[in-house]
């Protein structure tokens, strides 16, 4: 595209769209009237032009007719309408063709523009919202305007960002070290001292390589390739340094490729291979991923390690090593098979929940139970590795029955608060219920299709799918 050739992101709005480019700036393009395009017109733009006063951003989200910015400082940014309070800058009725300050923001860490209102994640899991709210975007519970940031109130903890600011500066210690940037096709030379944007993949295979953290924090690494990215522990900042590159062949070739990094840190690093993850205690480390798992092997100091296949942590101290081994068919064959079992047990518990032979508020009580086992069984099914591309299929499917049948339990719930005595007449829950469950048994079926011949093959037992 004509004006942009190192974009890292890009979020397309109703009538424009705007790109954060690798140096910070912002360039956008589209409909103008409103100011959205940031470079202080009411002009459209049929080619990306430069959104003024903007050299820091990380990310961007473009709404109706206005775009916010989150800055690497945690500082969030808004240009374009803002009658509705969306630019966040303390006026409403307004419009801005330059970016304004979001009031009062400076940890943000994640940012979404709607039709109008506007989002941020703050570093502290709190979601704060700022625009039109008469039909409760804001969340606050008071169904009014604000063009000033309120707190959204009644969420449960909120997971790792999807974006956050810069985390780390790199610079090279010795060697050649190449980088490239989230989106980018090619590595570049790493050059002098520069900020890493969130997703950077780094190239240290002929070189040692400096992270130094927003805390002080400083690490080296070298003899591998790796993405950088940052997510939490408890309430710690976490930089996760990710093996990439190609996996490692199968064992049964003549020479099996690795792919390996080395770790020389203090503080909060974590390196992570495809079954395992080791976070420093003031270590000097190596992660390997090999045909057969992923090894970590310290020489200095120790390392927790978190086996992700069988969901367990070791400490590893000086002169040790531990293997996650890789799984096999026949372990991820049974694993599935005990999911199963639990799955085929709620549904004698829904159906008895169903029958009219209790009250319905007790029969809501089964039913949050059911809810809750099945959500677990989906949450252990996210967290199970799978070995080949048969093996994430047959997950993926049973995935889907999992979650077609939660949405149907929670209409039944819903329906079942329709009245306190049987029968309870049909309503629109009950109606959605039952087409969340036609949803689920298609689901499952295609499950059972994939699952069947790798038990028959694994010696495990096989389903119909009107047991799930």
């Amino acid at each position: 595209m004509s004006g942009i050739d190192s974009a890292t992101a890009v979020s397309v709005g109703t009538n424009h769209t705007c790109a954060v480019l690798a140096s910070g700036g912002v360039m956008c393009w589209g409909i103008g009237n409103s100011g959205e395009i940031g470079n202080g017109t009411n002009v459209d733009a049929t080619l990306p032009a430069a959104v003024s006063g903007l050299t820091d951003a990380v990310a961007i989200s473009a709404g109706l007719n206005h775009a916010c910015a989150l800055r690497s400082s945690g500082a969030v940014v808004c240009w374009g309408n803002g009658f509705d309070g969306q630019l966040g800058h303390g006026a409403a009725r307004t419009t801005s063709g330059v970016p304004v300050v979001v009031s009062g923001m400076t940890s943000a860490i994640g940012i979404s523009a709607g039709y109008s209102h506007s989002c941020a994640l703050l570093a502290n899991r709190v979601v704060q919202c700022w625009g039109s709210g008469f039909r409760g975007e804001l969340g606050d519970g008071t169904g009014n305007a604000s063009a000033t940031p309120v707190t959204v109130v009644g969420l449960p903890p909120v997971a790792a960002p999807v974006v956050s600011p810069p985390t780390a500066t790199v610079a090279t210690v010795s060697g050649v070290i190449r980088v490239r940037a989230p989106g980018a096709k090619a590595f570049v030379p790493l050059g002098a001292v520069s900020t890493l944007l969130p997703g950077t993949t780094i190239d240290a295979t002929k070189g040692r390589v400096r992270l130094t953290t927003a805390a002080g924090q400083t690490g080296d690494f070298e003899g591998g390739i790796f993405a950088v990215s940052e997510t939490m522990a408890g309430t710690t900042p976490l930089t996760v340094l990710t093996l990439a590159g190609a996996l490692p062949a199968r064992c049964r070739t003549s020479k099996p490729t690795t792919r390996r990094l080395w770790a020389d840190a203090t503080g909060n690093f974590r390196t992570a291979g495809r079954y395992a993850a080791a976070t420093a205690e003031g270590t000097k480390w190596l992660t390997e991923d090999t045909c057969t798992g992923t090894l970590v092997r310290v020489t200095r100091g120790a390392a927790g390690v978190d086996d992700l296949v069988r969901h367990r942590t070791v400490r590893v101290s000086a002169g040790r090593s531990f293997l996650a081994r890789a799984p096999t068919m026949r372990s991820f064959a049974v694993t599935v098979g005990r999911l199963v079992n639990r799955f085929a047990a709620d549904r004698k518990r829904l159906l008895s929940a169903l029958d009219c032979s209790r009250s319905p508020a007790a029969s809501r009580v089964r039913i949050d139970r059911v809810i809750a086992n099945r959500v677990a069984i989906s949450d252990e099914l996210n967290r199970l590795a799978t070995p080949t591309a048969k093996a994430t299929t047959v997950a993926a499917r049973l995935k889907t029955a999992l979650k077609h049948s939660i949405a149907a339990d929670r209409h039944y719930r819903d329906w079942l608060a329709a009245g306190e005595t049987c029968p309870l007449p049909r309503t629109t829950a009950f109606l959605d219920a039952r087409r969340d469950d036609a949803r689920a048994t298609k689901a499952k079926r295609r499950f059972v299709a994939a699952f069947n011949p790798l038990a028959r093959r694994e010696r495990v037992r096989t389903w119909r799918a009107n047991e799930l």
